[in-house]
């Protein structure tokens, strides 16, 4: 249950609007009177942050009973992070896995954007942390990770990208033979491309034959390297799994993903 800051106990607030919203945990329904009583919030400024999320339809209003309940654009959300929480849930055994089988970082990270958004880290227990945090987001053209994910993205949207990080048309040609290249093999392995001293092994992963994330492996370059016989394996087949598994209600199909 969130403990709701009230607005005179001199404790940092987040925002009338976020207060407002937290506060539809003690009830489906609240007045204005419930709201002012929850939050602490003055009540000329709990009118005016209804009036605000009434617009945006974060809340909506029941003008017979006079009272406010969670609106369209808070329900969709919430639909949002129910779907992720699946997907992360799908995710985290196998990451545990492979943590276990390589005892090097492994990441999972999904498509956002022109980027790629890290949502699940496991560190090694060696010497070498903090290879990616989770919630970061990573250019695409930079490592194994973002490189297996711009490699399956439609040729024309990977060039797009591509000249977006100053590369010049040379730079980007060959770029996109290298990336033509992983999408053959079905997976990327770069050093010191994002990080000095790191190997990367990744591979893909796709939701309704679009790409969706990639699985990663990485660790200090030389220990990598003597390893990446066993590890490419292990790595490609937790992508595969995932992408067998991971509900497909997860993403919407891309529009600049292409097919398995």
């Amino acid at each position: 249950m969130v403990q709701y800051l009230r607005h005179n106990a001199g404790v940092h607030s987040p925002g009338p609007e976020l207060e407002i919203v937290g506060s539809f945990e003690q009830g489906e329904t609240l007045s204005a009177t419930d709201i002012v009583r929850l939050t602490g919030l003055p009540r000329s400024t709990v009118y005016r942050s209804l009036n605000i999320l009434i617009r945006s339809e974060f809340l909506s209003r029941d003008p017979a009973r006079r009272r406010y309940l969670l609106g369209p654009r808070i329900l969709q959300l919430g639909m949002l992070a129910r779907r992720r929480l699946a997907a992360d849930a799908v995710v985290g055994p196998h990451l545990l896995r492979l943590h276990q089988k390589t005892r090097e970082t492994v990441t999972f990270s999904i498509v956002d954007g022109s980027h790629r958004l890290c949502v699940q880290v496991l560190e090694a227990e060696s010497e070498l942390r903090q290879v990616a945090q989770a919630g970061m987001r990573y250019p695409l053209h930079l490592g194994a990770a973002g490189k297996v994910i711009l490699a399956h993205m439609d040729r024309q949207v990977a060039s797009i990208i591509l000249q977006t990080q100053g590369i010049s048309p040379g730079e980007a040609q060959q770029a996109l033979r290298s990336l033509d290249k992983i999408r053959r093999q079905g997976y990327a392995v770069t050093t010191g491309e994002r990080v000095p001293g790191v190997c990367a092994a990744a591979a893909p992963v796709f939701v309704q034959e679009a790409i969706y994330g990639s699985v990663a492996v990485a660790g200090p370059r030389d220990r990598m390297r003597k390893a990446l016989g066993p590890i490419i394996p292990l790595v490609v087949g937790a992508a595969r799994t995932l992408t067998l598994e991971i509900p497909s209600s997860t993403a919407k199909r891309s529009t600049t993903g292409s097919s398995v």
